[in-house]
């Protein structure tokens, strides 16, 4: 394990974070995301459903959920990953005035 994947795991990223940084080029605080977009809705387990068809269905249910959520990241990456351009852009004009970059 290199010591970038270690020092992520550290700072308690999933595999899946992992992947979503890559993808979106950002860096990402899971404690902060969860905060914005809620947790990941758990599956139901596999007996909830009875198999008849119903209508209203506790699968589809949950893939509904699961698409919310995941529309709900998604918003929030490309939010994260403008706020994080914008601030890289004046970190990088700072610079080039001579000013002392903001933390």
């Amino acid at each position: 394990m290199s010591s970038e994947q270690s020092e992520s795991n550290i700072e308690g990223k999933t595999p899946e974070i992992l992947e979503d940084e890559a993808k979106y080029g950002v860096k990402i605080d899971p404690v902060l995301m969860k905060k914005a977009i809620g947790a990941r809705p758990p599956p139901p387990s596999p007996s909830a459903c009875c198999g008849q068809g119903c209508v209203n269905c506790v699968l589809d249910m949950y893939d509904k959920r699961l698409e919310r959520w995941e529309e709900r990241k998604h918003r929030y990456l490309e939010l994260l990953k403008a706020q994080q351009q914008q601030q890289q852009q004046q970190q990088e004009s700072e610079q080039k005035e001579g000013k002392e970059p903001r933390e």
